[in-house]
């Protein structure tokens, strides 16, 4: 979709309503209440103190700040998930602790060695787990902490 505007301040109002309406679609969800504050927060700065010569300028400057600083968002938001799973997969590991098989049917509920490269010895028994999540925050981090496990 192309935005029409003719000026910054039009740009700035049309960006403004549209993450207006994205907030009402997740209001709870404060990762994106806070992305939205920080984008119309640095677009209405460059609105107000750019020294941009002519509308056209402006609107460009506008546009790239808003780029840049969705793009921030990202790369800071991707960061964060990826600690969050070296936390989790850390926690994991301490929870999983060598055990004894006693029968057969102990073969369902334990692996046999731990995975490669981790802090378990190949001649040792580890008790399986789940891990269960509530929203899909979790799934974000379930998902990075379950391939930094695999990784390690």
């Amino acid at each position: 979709m192309v935005i029409d505007a003719k000026s910054g301040q039009q740009l700035v109002q049309y960006i403004t309503s549209k993450l207006d309406y994205l907030l009402e679609s997740r209001p709870t969800a404060v990762d994106l209440s806070n992305a939205i504050a920080l984008l119309k927060t640095s677009s209405h700065e460059i609105l107000t103190k750019s020294a941009a010569s002519d509308d056209a300028q402006l609107i460009s400057n506008i546009r790239e700040n808003f780029i840049t600083v969705a793009e921030k968002i990202l790369e800071d938001d991707h960061a964060t998930n990826k600690a969050i799973g070296r936390y989790g997969a850390e926690y994991l590991r301490r929870l999983q602790r060598p055990s004894s098989l006693r029968t057969e049917d102990d073969q369902l509920r334990f692996y046999t060695t731990s995975p490669p490269d981790t802090q378990g010895a190949p001649d040792q028994t580890y008790r399986k787990f789940s891990v269960l999540t509530h929203c899909n925050t979790g799934y974000t981090s379930l998902l990075l902490s379950s391939s930094q496990l695999h990784k390690d």
